[in-house]
């Protein structure tokens, strides 16, 4: 009797650990990867123009992990297959975003969405009234001085961008007699010293004045407009500048 309770007792015993070990067989066959996005942490900020990289940190039981897919407010935006699978995003807007990572293991078998990171990319980081992505569109650059006039019309980067001129444009201006921005038509007319002749390697006698006028409205006369004067034969002379000095374009 004692005998057969041990032939019991362990076939039992045998039954148990086969089960088990079936079990965590199982286990490791059917185990899904993991993954976190490790940098940057939740609420970051990055100024418009910039980069941030993103890095995860992705685990896996009886596999490798192979990739690490990077998504944007549930868009597929990049992927890494290196070690730290690192990803650098450079936003071309100004918003919040979510960011969510899938690992993918040697298997073919995917992770479910990391915990999401939340991304500020902030409109008017520099705060001066423009936003970041019409400097960056009309100057490459942020940080510009609203209060400046870069083409020389007279109109400051605010009046510009409030009116929705382009501000790289003499002739892109605020409407001065409403909303919105006009294009200027500029009229050329010669003050003096036009149809003047001269012998090689001499000046002519009197300087070529002209006046540039808005024949559209606005101002009458428009200052420091840029004009381009070419020459068919001999050389234009900038006036004011160094003696001898020569330009096929003034302003």
């Amino acid at each position: 009797m004692q005998k057969r309770l041990d032939s019991r007792s362990k076939l039992g015993l045998t039954v148990i650990v086969f089960t088990v070990l079936v079990w965590i067989l199982a286990v490791i066959f059917l185990a899904s990867p993991t993954v976190s996005i490790t940098t940057p942490s939740n609420n970051a900020t990055v100024v418009l123009g910039y980069s941030l990289t993103f890095t995860a940190s992705a685990r896996v039981t009886g596999a490798t992990i192979a990739s690490v897919s990077y998504y944007c407010d549930a868009k597929f935006v990049g992927s890494s297959t290196s070690s730290g699978f690192s990803f650098t995003w450079k936003p071309a807007t100004s918003g919040n975003f979510v960011f969510t990572a899938v690992a993918t293991d040697s298997r073919g078998k995917t992770s479910r969405q990391s915990l999401p990171i939340n991304v500020r990319i902030p409109s008017d980081s520099d705060s001066n009234g423009l936003p970041d992505e019409w400097e960056l569109k009309y100057f490459g650059i942020i940080g510009n001085d609203p209060n400046s006039s870069p083409d020389g019309n007279g109109y400051t980067l605010l009046q510009d961008y409030q009116a929705g001129a382009d501000p790289t444009n003499y002739y892109s201006q605020p409407n001065p007699g409403g909303s919105g921005a006009i294009m200027i038509t500029p009229t050329l007319s010669y003050v003096s010293g036009s149809r003047q002749v001269s012998t090689a390697g001499h000046y002519t006698d009197e300087p070529l004045v002209v006046q540039l006028a808005n024949s559209s409205g606005g101002v009458v006369v428009l200052p420091h407009a840029p004009v381009t004067f070419t020459a068919s034969a001999g050389q234009v002379v900038a006036t004011g500048g160094t003696p001898g000095a020569t330009a096929t374009a003034l302003v």
